[in-house]
C-alpha cells in the first residue's frame, strides 16, 4: 500500500492548499488595506500636515464612494469649514488689532493733553474738580487741593463738610435737594 508516497502526497496538497490560502489572504488583505486603511491614512496625514503647516487648503483623497468615501468627504467638508472660520478669525483678529493701535493712539494724545493742561492749570494757579451729586463723591486734582492748602487731593473728596465749605459755601440746602 505505499504508505510513504500517500503521506508525502497528502503532505504535497497540504502545502499546497496552505500555499494557495496564504497568496489568497495576502491578496485580499492587500486589498482592504487599499480599501479601509489607504483613505483612513491619508486622512490622518492631512490632518497632520494641517496641524503642523496651519494649512486648511489641504485635502484627502477621496477613491470610493462607499462608507468609507462618506467619511472622506465629511472630513474634506469639516476642512472646509475650519478653513472658512480661520479665514473669518483672522480678519476679525486684523481689525481688532487695528483698533486696539487707534486706541493706543488716541490714549497718548489724550495722556499728553492732559499733562499739558494740568501744567497750564497749575501755572494759571486754577484747580478742577468733579461732583457726583447722587453718590455725593467729589473728585478733585491736585491744584484744588494745594489751592486749599492741602498735599492729600483725597482729603477734600472724603470730608463732605469740609469739601462743602470750601468747594461750595453757599446754596447747600439746594445742591442737598437736587441730589
Amino acid at each position: 500500500f505505499d504508505m510513504l508516497h500517500r503521506v508525502l502526497t497528502y503532505l504535497a496538497i497540504l502545502v499546497l492548499l496552505v500555499g494557495t490560502s496564504m497568496i489568497v489572504a495576502l491578496v485580499l488583505s492587500s486589498g482592504l488595506q487599499r480599501a479601509i486603511t489607504g483613505p483612513l491614512d491619508a486622512m490622518a496625514r492631512v490632518a497632520r500636515q494641517v496641524v503642523d503647516q496651519r494649512d486648511y487648503s489641504l485635502r484627502a483623497r477621496r477613491t470610493t464612494d462607499d462608507e468609507i468615501g462618506v467619511v472622506v468627504e465629511a472630513f474634506n467638508r469639516m476642512l472646509d469649514e475650519v478653513q472658512s472660520r480661520t479665514r473669518a478669525l483672522e480678519q476679525s483678529n486684523a481689525a481688532l488689532q487695528a483698533e486696539v493701535r487707534v486706541r493706543e493712539t488716541a490714549q497718548r494724545s489724550l495722556a499728553r493733553a492732559n499733562a499739558r493742561l494740568e501744567s497750564t492749570m497749575a501755572a494759571a494757579e486754577i484747580g478742577s474738580w468733579v461732583w457726583d451729586l447722587g453718590a455725593d463723591e467729589v473728585t478733585v486734582d491736585r491744584n484744588v487741593a494745594a489751592l486749599f492748602g492741602s498735599d492729600d487731593e483725597t482729603s477734600l473728596g472724603d470730608d463732605p463738610a469740609l469739601r462743602r465749605r470750601l468747594i461750595y459755601p453757599y446754596p447747600t440746602p439746594a445742591v442737598a435737594a437736587a441730589s
